[in-house]
């Protein structure tokens, strides 16, 4: 089939289209606006290509699409303002770096002129005139990430400036060329992206910048003022003009799409639940980005149905209270347990014969890419029949010998399930099975492991596309009458995870299968090594789920 190319310039309109036309699921879907400000004020082509392969990339996918402007505002633009405002270096004269960038900036903001207040009875240091003003100064981040901001927030920035931020990791993001000198009322502003600095767009200049802000009210001089960069010495290098550029491109992304509001909004109320428990909305998307900040060790936030503070020991953390529990079954995959159910020994077995029934087959290859796969997927791609009635012959001779070769239930399942079971009604089950495997096989391996078949279960039959896509999961969601972004996924591959977090569903990863790198990949809120570090109880009509490290 050929492949027809297109410029820049078209698909820049085709993904305009797309946003124009894509519909908001509900009413607190911003995916519109956060995608069209990206795609707008990406800093460089290279981060517009990014912005722009990632809406092509969902053409048709509603669900995708809103993935990809959750995933953003979750990993990029709330840590950015969550850290924002703590991204001065002490105020203090004293430490190294303010005493630096004072002495490159002549002591004094950059904008405003205003000598640095500490100065006032050693006047003989600096440079002044009689009518300077004289005022605290803060060493400010351009790019206020932190030493321990989690990689997937310097991942999602760099995806979007369309260059690499290795010369700020850890320690290096309190270089002088990511610091500036600022009065603290223009630092605060800075910091919450309300003002920024950008070249002049018809006379532009090295270190010559406009200053720009959201509303005159706002701190500074009045909006396009010149700003004039210099250093008093050459070894002391300016603030770099990518990351100026870059703070520029992600203010006028909060303001365009106005989740600077929402994001503020959302940090004032954690700020609130520090001391006081209560129930918010959109604490889904808060708890994961404040996660991301690194600053929310010792608390943890809950999904849109309830907030906990938790107080005294930090290792017993209650992360949801949810409608609905999707469990994931069991893995096919040599040496991997799956979610509920080990079945190590039964696909052992099952691999050694096919592999002597169809030598042609390299199991090894097999083994590693159909982890979290549906059975009839896996052996339509690798068995090569011509006949659809033979697959699934052979699926169900293949799910026949897992089962004789053994399955065992993975510690901490009956726990949960006899809890779960025991508070669950018609109207509100509290917990379903979501499934590659099949009805054929399904059932028979929980039968051999002593757990009773779900009323509400999705197996391989019930939807058209399986894993990764969302399709089962919206699917178990639907059965247990349960909005998705009410529901908890606990999955156990990287395809699940995936499938979860496509459904709109707060996903918690486990070990069981995989090690911890590889259940990254899947991007769950939470990870676990097994299903013993978790504890469930019912609250009402919701089951509340908390980790137990």
């Amino acid at each position: 089939m050929p492949t027809t190319m297109i410029n820049g310039a078209d698909a820049d309109l085709k993904a305009e289209s797309l946003l124009k036309t894509y519909k908001a699921i509900n009413h607190e879907d911003n995916t519109r606006v956060i995608l069209l400000a990206l795609l707008t004020y990406a800093p460089t082509p290279e981060g517009k290509a990014y912005i722009r392969g990632e809406i092509l990339k969902h053409e048709g996918d509603q669900i995708g699409m809103k993935g990809v402007a959750d995933s953003i505002l979750r990993k990029l633009l709330l840590p950015v303002i969550a850290l924002g405002t703590k991204s001065h270096v002490s105020p203090s004269a004293r430490t190294e770096i303010k005493q630096l960038s004072l002495s490159r900036d002549n002591y004094r903001c950059v904008v405003s002129k205003a000598v640095e207040l500490s100065y006032f009875y050693t006047p003989e240091t600096v440079e002044w005139n009689p009518g300077d003003q004289w005022l605290p100064t803060y060493a400010s981040h351009i790019i206020p990430l932190s030493r321990s901001t989690k990689s997937s927030s310097w991942q999602a920035l760099e995806r979007f400036a369309g260059f690499r931020l290795d010369e700020l990791y850890g320690d290096r993001i309190s270089n002088l060329t990511n610091i500036i000198t600022l009065t603290y009322d223009i630092h605060s502003a800075f910091s919450r992206f309300l003002v920024w600095f950008e070249l002049d767009k018809k006379n532009p200049k090295p270190n010559v910048y406009r200053f720009r802000k959201q509303l005159p009210s706002v701190p500074g001089p009045p909006d396009g003022t010149i700003v004039r960069i210099s250093t008093t010495d050459p070894d002391l290098p300016l603030p770099h003009l990518k990351y100026i550029l870059l703070h520029a491109a992600l203010a006028k992304v909060l303001r365009d799409s106005d989740m600077g509001r929402w994001v503020d909004g959302m940090l004032r109320e954690y700020e609130r639940l520090e001391s006081l428990a209560s129930d918010g909305s959109n604490a889904d998307v808060l708890a994961s980005g404040l996660h991301a900040t690194g600053l929310t060790s010792n608390s943890t936030l809950t999904n849109r149905i309830a907030i906990y503070y938790i107080w005294g020991d930090p290792s017993h953390l209650a992360i949801t209270t949810t409608y609905a529990i999707l469990f994931d079954m069991a893995s096919k995959r040599i040496n991997s347990d799956g979610t509920l159910i080990d079945s190590t020994p039964g696909v052992l077995g099952a691999w050694a014969q096919f592999g002597k029934d169809y030598p042609f087959l390299n199991v090894e290859e097999i083994l590693e890419s159909s982890h979290g796969v549906r059975s009839i997927d896996t052996l339509r791609r690798w068995l090569r029949l011509d006949s659809e009635e033979k697959l699934n012959e052979e699926v169900t001779r293949f799910e026949s010998e897992v089962i004789e070769h053994g399955l065992v239930l993975l510690p901490g399942v009956q726990k949960i399930l006899d809890t779960l079971k025991e508070g669950q009604t018609e109207e509100h089950p509290g917990w379903t099975i979501v499934t590659s495997a099949t009805r054929w096989y399904a059932p028979r391996a929980l039968e051999s492991v002593g757990i009773p078949l779900p009323k509400h279960m999705v197996m391989a039959e019930d939807v058209e596309r399986g894993k990764p896509n969302p399709d089962p999961y919206l699917e178990g969601a639907k059965n247990c009458k349960v909005d998705p972004k009410n529901c908890l996924v606990i999955e156990d591959a990287v395809s699940g995870l995936r499938a979860g977090r496509a459904a709109g569903a707060k996903v918690l990863g486990v070990c069981t299968s995989s090690s911890r790198s590889t259940v990254e990949k899947g991007e769950p809120d939470y990870i676990v090594e097994n299903l013993t570090k978790i504890s469930v109880r019912w609250v009402g009509e919701k089951v509340e789920v908390t980790i137990n490290e």
